[in-house]
């Protein structure tokens, strides 16, 4: 297992090596994490986990434009429903993003689940199942 408690993938395959040897070889890895700065991992963690610090971790990535934006939508729909003034901020400009993702990361619940929705059914039956009906009754 790993920091997080993941499993180690690593060594599912190289059995002969051990969770050091992988973690030394993702550190020195180009692109893959910037080397003394927390993995965007650990902010996503704490926020589903409850830690104190998460509110401030969870801004910090949300704001950090080398995240990847599904790390970053992550954590803005992590701070829904968080009062603190700072994580509310973090909230309204990520609504402003460039990032597809993070925008969506940042609608209210039910704005989401309505574009999920239509995003499934297609833009006809999206049309055909929510317009205003243009009949009228002959009753």
């Amino acid at each position: 297992m790993t920091k997080l408690g993941t499993p180690d993938v690593c060594t599912g395959c190289h059995g002969d090596r051990t969770s050091a040897w992988a973690a030394d070889v993702i550190a020195h890895r180009p692109g893959v994490h910037r080397l003394g700065t927390p993995h965007y991992g650990e902010a996503i963690w704490r926020g589903r986990h409850g830690a104190a610090d998460a509110t401030r971790a969870l801004v910090d990535l949300a704001e950090d434009a080398d995240a990847p934006g599904l790390a970053r939508a992550t954590a803005v729909e992590l701070l829904r429903g968080e009062p603190a003034p700072f994580a509310l901020e973090a909230i309204r400009r990520a609504a402003d993003a460039t990032d597809p993702l993070v925008r969506l990361g940042a609608m209210p619940p039910s704005r989401t689940a309505i574009r999920a929705k239509s995003s499934r059914l297609g833009p006809r039956a999206w049309q055909t199942r929510c317009a205003p009906s243009t009949q009228t009754s002959t009753m």
